[in-house]
């Protein structure tokens, strides 16, 4: 987002001052190319039946003592949740709390509870979980 951020700070400001827009690959190479990854890791996909279905939707939990709790929301309606400080060995996949039976778009978690969050499919529901049941 800082990114995508500045790109459309400097695009506007030469578009204010009609100077010719910088070419996005000038941007690129200022913007993105200075990035690397300082560690090398891996994010592991929620559990399916069929190979991988794409994640739609992650964020990390915001209730304090829980912030490396990661969730992550696939195209078959599943959650999965990883602690991003431990290492996992699953190749198989995270297990999977199936909440829907279409694609998850978006999820919330509790900001004071971090076994609580809502969700939003495109099976037309939202829904709210307390995962710690189940």
């Amino acid at each position: 987002m800082a990114c995508r951020g500045l790109v459309g700070w400097l695009d506007r400001r030469s578009r204010l001052n009609k100077q010719p827009r910088i070419p996005h690959q000038v941007l690129d190479q200022l913007v993105i190319e200075p990035l690397q990854c300082l560690e090398e890791d891996d994010l592991h996909a929620v559990a399916s039946e069929t190979d991988r279905p794409p994640i739609y939707a992650l964020k990390f939990c915001p209730v304090p003592g829980h912030e490396s709790i990661l969730g992550l929301a696939n195209e078959e309606g599943s959650l999965g949740f990883q602690d991003i400080n431990q290492k996992t060995s699953t190749e198989e996949g995270l297990p999977a709390l199936p909440a829907h039976r279409n694609a998850i778009f978006d999820f919330a978690w509790n900001p004071e509870d971090a076994s609580r969050l809502v969700t939003v499919s495109g099976d037309q529901r939202s829904a709210t979980w307390d995962i710690a049941q189940g």
